[in-house]
């Protein structure tokens, strides 16, 4: 019996490891929902006709773009295909102001994505006339409404240094996994 007991105790203190030894499944699923692979998003398709569509919930991707304009709310989102590449545009407003905008998407495949810095070009103004975003290359932009004292550029991502502003309980989505495969 006696060695039974010894023999026992063996087992158990052999069986039992440290808590820090053990596979915490809860860390590899919050790794997971903190960074997205490419740092980027889905927006939207290109088929083989050259036709854009937004793929995106326009819900979320309107909250999503009036927070990069630091505007109340956006509207008219729409995909274009420009000179130097494809952008989602739309229209920011709050009261007294209104920014007409322009983010720069990635092609990869038929798939667009707005990826983490992506340049957004703005033109804002408190005119009632909204102004113009005209793409001239990467990065570079005039803003006009026919009047040449109304509109303002800005811009954030791309080289220009700006962050993207952080917006209450606005997550981009970059920071997950899971809404870039809506």
């Amino acid at each position: 019996m006696k060695n039974l007991a010894i023999l026992l105790s063996c087992f158990v203190l052999i069986s039992c490891s440290k808590e820090s030894d053990q596979f915490n499944s809860d860390l590899t699923q919050q790794n997971v929902a903190q960074l997205s692979v490419t740092d980027a998003f889905k927006v939207g398709e290109v088929d083989a006709a050259g036709s854009t569509t937004i793929t995106y919930d326009l819900n979320d991707l309107m909250e999503l773009t009036s927070c990069a304009v630091s505007e109340e709310s956006s509207s008219g989102l729409t995909i274009s295909d420009e000179a130097p590449g494809h952008y989602l545009s739309g229209i920011g407003s709050s009261n007294g102001s209104t920014t007409t905008f322009k983010v720069e998407l990635i092609l990869d495949g038929g798939d667009l994505y707005w990826q983490d810095g992506a340049h957004i070009a703005m033109c804002q103004t408190s005119s009632a006339t909204p102004c113009d975003v005209v793409i001239l290359d990467v990065e570079d932009f005039t803003c006009s409404n026919g009047d040449p004292l109304a509109c303002n550029d800005d811009e954030i991502g791309g080289g220009s240094g700006g962050a993207y502003p952080s917006c209450g309980d606005t997550d981009w989505p970059w920071a997950t996994t899971d809404k870039d495969k809506k």
